[in-house]
């Protein structure tokens, strides 16, 4: 699958837990996918992989995740870039 990058819409940073490193996370805007595109997962590193209404993955998605995906969702659909920390977290 070849997918052409967009715009930013919404950068976290994570603050370190007790099993994960702290880390900065970056969602781009891309060109949407007909159907169900055919994936090849990288056993090593993507356990599973879900086609998901906008409504649907937010709810599916992590407590570290949640409003970052949200945010995302919010400035594709027109609104700014959203920029998320511990103090602010969409």
């Amino acid at each position: 699958m070849t997918v052409s990058l967009g715009r930013l819409l919404a950068v976290q940073h994570l603050v370190a837990e007790e099993y994960r490193p702290s880390s900065v996370q970056f969602v781009f805007d891309s060109d949407p996918q007909v159907g169900s595109p055919v994936l090849t997962l990288q056993a090593a590193e993507i356990a599973h992989a879900h086609w998901l209404d906008p409504d649907e993955a937010v709810a599916f998605h992590g407590a570290r995740g949640r409003g970052r995906l949200r945010a995302a969702l919010t400035a594709h659909a027109g609104g700014p870039t959203a920029f998320l920390d511990a103090t602010r977290t969409g």
